[in-house]
């Protein structure tokens, strides 16, 4: 399988997968932190997506890091980092390729399957309504890394009655 260039390695809590559900990684701490999603704080507009046909919140950026947020009817994760800092103007549309990573041996923006899809040969996938989210965590030696493949919550905003609605 391949795995992003910025994997962290985490252990996901309610708190992180509800308000704070975007691993992410910090070049400034040189860590890997957990964001809440960027559509939640859009110049003061909270986003969610209601309609069952397109219910799951979707974001890029473009050239200029501008923020663009809308609805989709497939699940998107992506990292702010990668997205914003990396690959301002690149979003994968694709579905059998919809994860937007960075190459360092290429030195440029991809888009790619989602790791999930084939962990050692198994295909891992979640129920309408979660999204597929790829982690590694420590091994117990503390020596490399093993993939974590979880189902997520929807991303729907902490206080959504103040949502505005896509």
């Amino acid at each position: 399988a391949t795995k992003s260039e910025f994997a962290c390695a985490v252990v996901a809590t309610k708190e992180t997968t509800t308000h704070y559900p975007i691993l992410d990684y910090e070049v400034k701490q040189n860590k890997c932190v957990c964001r809440a999603h960027p559509c939640w704080e859009d110049d003061g507009t909270i986003h969610s997506c209601t309609n069952p046909s397109m219910p799951y919140l979707a974001y890029h950026y473009d050239e200029d890091r501008q923020l663009t947020c809308g609805c989709s009817p497939t699940p998107h994760y992506s990292a702010l980092h990668i997205s914003r800092v990396l690959c301002p103007g690149h979003h994968c549309e694709d579905p059998k390729m919809p994860v937007l990573d960075w190459s360092n041996d290429d030195r440029k923006c991809i888009c790619r399957p989602n790791p999930c899809w084939n962990i050692d040969g198994v295909e891992h996938g979640c129920a309408w309504g979660k999204i597929l989210q790829y982690r590694e965590d420590w091994t117990r030696d503390r020596q490399g890394a093993k993939p974590i493949c979880e189902c997520y919550p929807k991303f729907e905003p902490p206080r959504s009655r103040f949502a505005r609605e896509l």
